[in-house]
């Protein structure tokens, strides 16, 4: 059972089950990351991996999950330059789909580093990525070409060693609607 469970096409069959339901209007990009962390993250990575891990591994795996799941829905990146800096992840819709682009800044921290800060027993997101975020979804939504306007999602995550991950949907603002 535990050797089926950590079959990468289970895996994906679960992440693609996601995917479909958010692009249908029946999930969530929370869904899309949950399934991404029990399958992918805590079902096939050995915890000691977990020492050598920084956001990097977290955002570019997300990110290619997502490319792999809805190659027709959204275009996806790792590293979206902006003017304001780079988006950790960002997902633009694809003409016609009728979607909204979403934005996720991640966090990640160690074990150690998340006892400290209790982590997982917050119930607000770090100020400074927030306003990092913040900072770079404004950026986005006034960089040329952009054609999404204010139709984005923004997100933060703040991913803690192999314990988990604590996910933050960050309100919009007065300006935006």
């Amino acid at each position: 059972e535990l050797m089926a469970f950590r079959n990468y096409s289970e895996a994906m069959a679960h992440f693609v089950t996601a995917c479909s339901a958010l692009v249908n209007g029946a999930g969530s990009w929370r869904e899309v990351f949950a399934v991404w962390w029990d399958h992918y993250v805590k079902a096939r990575i050995p915890a000691q991996s977990f020492d050598k891990m920084n956001e990097n591994f977290f955002r570019t795996t997300f990110a290619s999950r997502c490319m792999d799941a809805m190659p027709m829905e959204y275009s996806v990146w790792s590293e979206f330059n902006v003017p304001a800096g780079r988006i950790d992840f960002l997902a633009s819709p694809k003409p016609g789909t009728g979607l909204r682009a979403c934005l996720v800044e991640f966090k990640y921290v160690t074990c150690a580093e998340a006892d400290r800060t209790h982590l997982l027993e917050r119930d607000e997101p770090d100020a400074d990525v927030v306003r990092q975020a913040r900072t770079y979804l404004e950026s986005l939504r006034t960089t040329p070409n952009w054609p999404h306007g204010d139709d984005v999602d923004a997100y933060v995550v703040e991913i803690a060693g192999n314990r988990g991950y604590r996910w933050f949907e960050l309100k919009r603002d007065r300006r935006a609607g």
